[in-house]
């Protein structure tokens, strides 16, 4: 039986618990979820431009750990008069008079510009038909400063309407990456890049107001069954130093050699972390004068090309795991081999004689590559080409992946000699970054992906887990890799550029490429080409790996002379920027 101390207890205990309850609540309501109940407060007093109202951040990671915004919602103001109000308080002013001083005020007020001065002109010209109106937008767009500056001329008349627009610091700064956000039918939401594929983590549904228990438990429930329909902030692998100067590099790419489009990404080999990825032409999100969708779309992730000459270190890389040949070992070049009913030529068709497959590396003879796969055979190829990862998307955290273009893998003597030089297969960018990735890390498939972690609202974390390499049975042996990371740095330090930009300090690997662009009728475009170039460094324990590209470029003939110089400057600054020790 409970005595009447007994009961005091349990109520007591229960009154207790409810006061807890409601602490929580007033916490939940008054700190974590302030700016929410702000927003939402300002809502009923201003007038409703667009349906977002908050969504989710994304941010940058600097070298150091650090973060800096790169996509966040902003306060947005509109200038508007009431018109009805204007011409009752115009005073002995006529009314030309009148609007004239409103706009002279207003212009110098906000130290508009030319055009927006124009702009402001119409708009104060086409007041004179809304006398009996209460609203009229005057000017869209302004900022925090703009509206202090305004409410401090006190004219009762003009009014302010605030809304929540997307915002993006960096304007174009990777913006293939973070994407961008638009009307989806009548619903603003993610449209491309990490906006898109990150939407539900993005947006924001919150309501005024909610029952506690529903919220904590429903909330509960998610963590336990899905994560992606938890509202968050996604933290990417961006490091925005470098991709300034990758953007910068690349655009220069494309402007020298009037290219059709030049991407690039830069990569750690052994956690897949992209650092860098970058395009041009691109997109920015303060630009909507020279609109064109194309630059919305990610290349590096959506298109496929056959790649040309940098996919001959993973053929010699087959040849030397089976010991069928090593670097010293010799064939004899007669410039053209027959397979079948083709024939096939090296670049320039011409005949070497006797030589090594370092020289057929070095010079990237096609006959040298078409050598190693009848060497090896076509069952032993297509089975090392498909565990490079050839066959599959990467599976990277950005929309829209293109898938891999290898059949031919499954096809005959004609297809195996022309996939060893590079041709008759094609792979995304990305895809081609993860496959030599191989031969950079040790022998693995790596993942590559642009997010590091997801910062959920209700306080939890979700950090992108990196599998340790040395837990794995590598692809390739270790005598091999070795013996392919001394070609490809021979390569650097004796033929590329003349050896002119060999490193005394460091061990750079590199192998540019050059290959025809299919047509999508068969065959191929006569005289239009893609550049290709792979590098990592430094060499024998590399800490990036950079694979650039440039389409049907009209001013150099070889990826040597467009894309050496470039790689080489990319390599020069990621070792001054990352302080990387030196390993000669």
């Amino acid at each position: 039986m409970f005595t009447f101390t007994n009961r005091i207890r349990v109520l007591s205990l229960i009154f207790i618990c409810i006061a807890c309850i409601l602490v929580i609540k007033l916490y939940i309501v008054q700190v974590v979820n302030h700016e929410n109940y702000l927003n939402l407060g300002d809502r009923q007093y201003i007038k409703k431009n667009s349906n977002i109202n908050d969504r989710g951040d994304i941010f940058f990671t600097k070298k150091d750990g650090s973060h800096i915004v790169a996509a966040t919602m902003k306060d947005d103001y509109t200038l508007y008069i009431n018109p009805k109000s204007f011409y009752k308080i115009m005073g002995t002013k006529t009314e030309n008079q009148a609007l004239a001083d409103l706009k002279n005020k207003v212009s110098a007020l906000l130290k508009l510009d030319k055009d927006e001065i124009l702009d402001l002109d119409t708009k104060v010209l086409k007041i004179k038909d809304k006398k009996n109106d209460v609203y009229f937008e005057l000017i869209k767009g302004l900022d925090e400063n703009d509206q202090i500056l305004i409410k401090e001329l006190k004219l009762d008349f003009l009014g302010l309407g605030k809304e929540k627009k997307r915002y993006y610091p960096g304007n174009e700064l990777a913006s293939n990456v973070i994407g961008t956000i638009g009307f989806k039918v009548d619903i603003i939401a993610g449209r491309y890049g990490l906006e898109k594929q990150y939407e539900n983590t993005l947006a924001r549904h919150s309501k005024a107001y909610s029952n506690f228990f529903v919220d904590l438990f429903s909330n509960a429930k998610k963590v336990i069954s899905d994560k992606g329909s938890l509202e968050g902030n996604i933290y990417t692998t961006i490091e925005p130093a470098v991709q300034k100067e990758l953007e910068k590099k690349v655009l220069q790419i494309n402007n020298k050699q009037s290219s059709d489009l030049t991407g690039a990404i830069i990569m750690d080999p052994y956690t897949g972390e992209i650092i860098a990825m970058a395009k041009a032409p691109t997109f920015s999100h303060d630009d909507n004068k020279d609109f064109d969708i194309s630059n919305y779309k990610n290349d590096m992730v959506e298109s496929s090309y056959e790649m040309g000459s940098i996919i001959k270190p993973l053929t010699m890389s087959v040849g030397i795991d089976t010991d069928k040949v090593h670097a010293n070992s010799t064939y004899n070049d007669a410039g053209f081999v027959k397979v079948r009913d083709r024939t096939m030529y090296n670049f320039d068709k011409k005949a070497r004689g006797l030589i090594s497959l370092q020289t057929a590396l070095s010079q990237s003879l096609n006959t040298g590559f078409i050598y190693i796969a009848r060497l090896v055979g076509n069952d032993v190829m297509t089975k090392y080409f498909t565990s490079f990862g050839m066959r599959e998307k990467t599976g990277i955290d950005l929309p829209n992946e293109s898938s891999s273009l290898t059949n031919n893998l499954d096809k005959g003597d004609v297809e195996h000699a022309n996939i060893s030089f590079g041709q008759g297969i094609a792979l995304s960018p990305v895809g081609t970054i993860r496959a030599l990735a191989v031969i950079a890390n040790g022998g693995h498939i790596i993942q590559p992906h642009v997010v590091n972690a997801v910062k959920y609202e209700i306080g939890n974390t979700d950090k992108v887990k990196i599998e340790s390499l040395d837990n794995k049975s590598p692809l390739l042996k270790a005598s091999t890799i070795e013996e392919i990371k001394s070609m490809l740095v021979y390569n650097v330090d004796k033929v590329l550029l003349d050896g002119k930009r060999k490193n005394p300090r460091y061990s750079i690997a590199a192998k540019t490429g050059t290959a025809q662009i299919a047509s999508q009728k068969g065959g191929y475009v006569d005289g239009k080409n893609i550049h290709t170039f792979i590098g990592f460094f430094p060499a024998y324990q590399p800490k990036f790996i950079v694979f650039i590209y440039t389409v049907d470029p009209k001013v150099s003939r070889y990826a040597s002379e467009s894309l050496a110089n470039p790689f080489l400057d990319l390599s020069d600054f990621l070792i001054q920027y990352y302080e990387v020790p030196a390993d000669r």
